[in-house]
């Protein structure tokens, strides 16, 4: 579950201020990602730098990917929040926030009780990036429809692609073998919570040794009818 990335999975490593923030030091599937997603946004009539005023981020950890998007992407924000269980982590990173003079919020805390950490606010983006391969098939579900439901305008995953076949053909999720990491059908979530997907991206397998922690899939959704839009 959540818990093993404090450490327990073999590629958690420490956190450190020095090496995590920095635009030339976000990870490359990161830089790529909120590409995509600045992309759709505008495909949809919003303006990245002017029109994304709130933003939450689910498993935060120190806050620097929340700070890229903050100085590179959605300068307007004034609402920028996030949430890891990892408590050094939050607590190193607030301090050093605050050093900067950011916005950034952050909280220690377990998905499993996201709705209340998220309060009864609506955000225009949330993002969840790298967490679900922490969490087997019901907590990872029941993580999508939280999020939907604090959605406005939209979501964005990255999470564990499956190396033989696209996500959206599994029927079921699994841990892989090597780290007990779990891979999910995404988008078959996202539809089961009343949500609509709009992007994905199944990197092709051979393209694995370009990312750090294993092949990523994105996956942008919005809220639909049913998840509280």
């Amino acid at each position: 579950m959540w818990e093993h990335h404090v450490g327990g999975l073999p590629y958690a490593k420490t956190y450190e201020i020095a090496h995590r923030f920095g635009a030339e030091k976000l990870r490359p599937s990161r830089a790529e990602f909120f590409d995509h997603l600045c992309a759709h946004l505008r495909q949809i009539g919003v303006a990245p730098e002017k029109d994304v005023k709130s933003v939450f981020d689910v498993g935060c950890s120190l806050g620097y990917a929340l700070r890229f998007l903050e100085t590179e992407k959605f300068p307007a924000a004034t609402c920028l929040r996030g949430i890891d269980v990892d408590q050094y982590a939050i607590k190193t990173g607030n301090a050093y926030l605050r050093q900067l003079g950011s916005k950034i919020e952050l909280s220690a805390g377990d998905v499993s009780a996201l709705d209340a950490a998220m309060g009864d606010l609506k955000y225009d983006v949330v993002l969840c990036c790298g967490v679900l391969m922490y969490l087997d098939e019901d907590a990872a579900a029941r993580a999508i429809q939280t999020m939907l439901a604090h959605t406005r305008r939209l979501l964005g995953v990255i999470s564990l692609a499956n190396p033989g076949i696209d996500n959206i053909n599994l029927v079921a999720s699994y841990a892989r073998p090597a780290d007990q990491g779990f891979v999910h059908n995404v988008a078959g979530m996202v539809r089961q919570a009343g949500g609509r997907v709009v992007f994905r991206k199944w990197t092709d397998p051979e393209q694995a040794s370009r990312f750090s922690l294993g092949t990523p899939l994105f996956t942008l959704a919005q809220p639909g009818p049913t998840s509280n839009s």
